[in-house]
């Protein structure tokens, strides 16, 4: 296990590179500002509707959100975009989101693994039940979530305390995004988010398959709606996942539901169990 900066990273041209779809990335960009557009050729009269303004300021409003997804899109075409490159050799992950691609390069940001110190991959399933915040967190959603799990051989401190390295050096940065792509979870177990990601999960099992173990895959169902009898310290842990899982919503609804607390008041306890562990 050798950790490197994005400068430094051991990368090669014939990789299998796994990053988030640029196309997948594309789509809410140009729906919203699809969206506004047509708004404002409504409001100036290109296409004739009756209004009373008030689809100039939809039109604006839809504009203003559509700049999420856009900087979303950008950082997508970066060559920063990546989660995970193949090799023959082992696998380099990068843990840093694509999205923090401003935080400086020379930062340690990729871990490599041999193959030879990594027991299993699988891939997991996760069905996600969150409080959905559009309705005070009375009611809930859920959703579908995919990862693929690596497992490592020996001792995991050192990747623990980069990842934590890593989680510190984003929250004190002005300007970051809330995205943790790369988990260590129990039993020295390394999760990484696919959600979005390409090729897919199975492309990458199957570079890896050649050279370590496949396990059967896993499905889960995970409640984090729920806050009933739940502890503080559950629920603190519960708040941690989310947020790092880059739930950041599903994860001020649960604070905002379990402490009837205002939505600032969740977000800064969102902040803070966040603080404490990744």
């Amino acid at each position: 296990m050798k950790f490197y900066d994005l400068q430094n990273a051991p990368v090669y041209k014939d990789d299998l590179i796994f990053k988030r779809s640029v196309a997948k990335a594309a789509v809410p960009t140009f729906v919203i500002f699809g969206l506004s557009f047509g708004g404002l050729l409504v409001a100036f009269h290109v296409i004739k509707i009756n209004n009373d303004g008030w689809i100039t300021y939809v039109a604006i409003v839809l504009g203003l959100f559509g700049l999420l997804p856009l900087a979303q899109f950008r950082a997508a075409l970066k060559p920063t975009n990546w989660l995970m490159r193949a090799s023959q050799s082992g696998v380099l992950i990068k843990y840093r989101s694509y999205l923090n691609r401003k935080l400086p390069a020379a930062d340690v940001q990729v871990v490599a693994l041999d193959y030879n110190e990594i027991e299993w991959a699988r891939e997991v399933i996760e069905r996600r039940v969150t409080a959905d915040s559009s309705h005070g967190g009375n009611s809930v959603s859920a959703t579908t979530h995919k990862f693929i799990e690596l497992r490592i051989k020996g001792d995991t401190a050192e990747i623990a305390g980069k990842l934590q390295e890593e989680n510190l050096r984003e929250a004190s940065a002005t300007s970051h995004w809330v995205d943790f792509p790369v988990q260590l979870m129990d039993d020295g177990v390394v999760r990484l988010n696919w959600d979005g990601i390409t090729p897919n999960i199975d492309s990458a099992l199957k570079k890896m398959g050649v050279h370590i173990p496949i396990e059967e895959a896993q499905k889960s169902r995970t409640d984090y709606a729920s806050t009933k009898n739940l502890s503080p310290e559950e629920l603190q842990e519960k708040v941690r996942q989310l947020n790092a899982s880059g739930d950041r919503i599903a994860a001020c609804a649960l604070a905002k539901k379990a402490l009837r607390c205002s939505t600032t008041e969740a977000m800064k306890f969102v902040e803070d169990a966040s603080s404490v562990k990744n």
